[in-house]
């Protein structure tokens, strides 16, 4: 294909580094799915700290997606490369599975932000 510049290296390792904070983020979201509250207080709090984390852990991911896209499609022009990269190779299958299983609207985050 192309040899890397060092910029290009320091960038797929901050890529790395990054990938790495939300996947450690998303195990650490897990944990906090799977406390058992013993009080109704314990049980608001969880839910409310999972719900604000997995909102901010989802755009977190989908700004870092859109940043990677952008950059690997300026890699390719300068490269000259025509064929768009896969996304989902380019993030090495990150699986934040349990980030996308968490939906909430913008109201429900707002309400629960302002309740803590």
């Amino acid at each position: 294909m192309f040899a890397k510049s060092d910029l290009e290296e320091t960038i797929d390792q901050l890529q790395y580094d990054i990938t790495a904070c939300i996947r450690e983020s998303d195990d650490k979201l897990r944990d906090i799915i799977a406390y058992e509250p013993r009080s109704d207080i314990d049980r608001r709090v969880k839910e409310n700290a999972q719900s604000i984390l997995a909102k901010k852990l989802q755009s977190l991911t989908h700004d870092v997606r859109r940043d990677q896209r952008q950059y690997m499609s300026k890699v390719q022009e300068l490269h000259g490369v025509t064929e768009e990269a896969d996304p989902e190779e380019m993030f090495e299958s990150l699986d934040l599975s349990t980030v996308e299983e968490q939906k909430y609207d913008n109201k429900e985050i707002e309400r629960l932000a302002k309740s803590m």
